[in-house]
């Protein structure tokens, strides 16, 4: 049967569903060996896409690399209702199917919120927020950091805000009262060569930026189920206020499911860009 592949990509601060224009090379479940089966029960899992780990209660696999990729591959995938998997590390992830793939529970790679000091959070895939500075007071003037990966969004200045995280399309400027927003992070991203995440926005005083959301690939040979309470989500984190440069929202990210026996979709699959704080006072 034919492959059939859906893409969500993200950008702050409206979430941009991309069914063409962005298009990803699938991988191939019957290229890599399977760790047998994969079934959740309900509990909090991790993937660790750095070290290539899934671990949780009963738990406990190592995948390999593809390329940039942290790749799992099983037999069949259920995650269960109140199952959790948290994405995290700096490669995006793969969890491919030789046989079919039900999703009742919940798969993330969402971005960190704003946060005082934040230096960074980095879900799977995905890029971290600028880290928050003390620009605003004269004679600390620790500069506020701009948002990481290719569209981090541009620190702030002053009571100025702080710029959104670009992916699909660029980045929200930030607001302001007394000074111009700076600019939001710029469009990249041709997932049809490269499965990529998001990027974060930029710092802002005090508080760092919202962290871009990860990358996820969902692929099964058969068909693939993702029931009502079942979710997929790489959102962007949200920015913050500050007392005089906002914090910029991160990017979503990217999610990319693809099936020789089609999709059927009654759950979530989201790709939301974080909101940026509200600046200036």
């Amino acid at each position: 049967m034919p492959l059939r592949r859906y893409v969500f990509a993200a950008t702050m601060l409206l979430a941009a569903l991309a069914a063409s224009g962005l298009r990803a090379a699938p991988l191939d479940p019957n290229s890599f060996t399977s760790l047998g089966t994969l079934n959740l029960a309900a509990g909090s899992y991790t993937v660790d896409s750095t070290a290539m780990t899934l671990t949780g209660p009963g738990t406990n696999f190592n995948g390999v690399a593809s390329g940039s990729i942290c790749v799992f591959c099983f037999d069949t995938i259920t995650v269960q209702s109140g199952a959790t998997v948290t994405c995290t590390g700096t490669r995006p992830v793969a969890f491919l199917s030789k046989g079919t793939a039900i999703i009742s529970g919940t798969i993330s790679a969402d971005g960190g919120d704003a946060q005082v000091g934040f230096t960074g959070f980095t879900p799977a895939g995905g890029a971290g927020g600028g880290a928050g500075g003390t620009a605003g007071d004269p004679g600390l003037a620790i500069p506020n950091g701009n948002g990481g990966g290719p569209g981090g969004g541009t620190a702030s200045s002053g009571n100025s805000a702080s710029g959104g995280g670009g992916f699909g399309s660029a980045g929200a400027n930030g607001g302001g009262s007394g000074t111009p927003g700076m600019p939001g992070g710029a469009a990249y991203g041709d997932l049809a060569t490269l499965l990529q995440g998001g990027s974060g926005g930029g710092g802002g005083e005090y508080t760092g930026g919202g962290g871009g959301g990860g990358a996820i690939e969902l692929g099964a040979i058969g068909a693939i189920t993702i029931n009502s309470t079942g979710i997929l989500s790489a959102d962007g984190g949200d920015g913050e206020v500050a007392n005089y440069g906002a914090s910029g929202g991160g990017s979503g990210g990217g999610i990319y499911v693809h099936s020789n026996a089609g999709l059927t979709l009654a759950g979530t699959i989201r790709v939301r860009g974080g909101g940026g704080g509200k600046g200036g006072c």
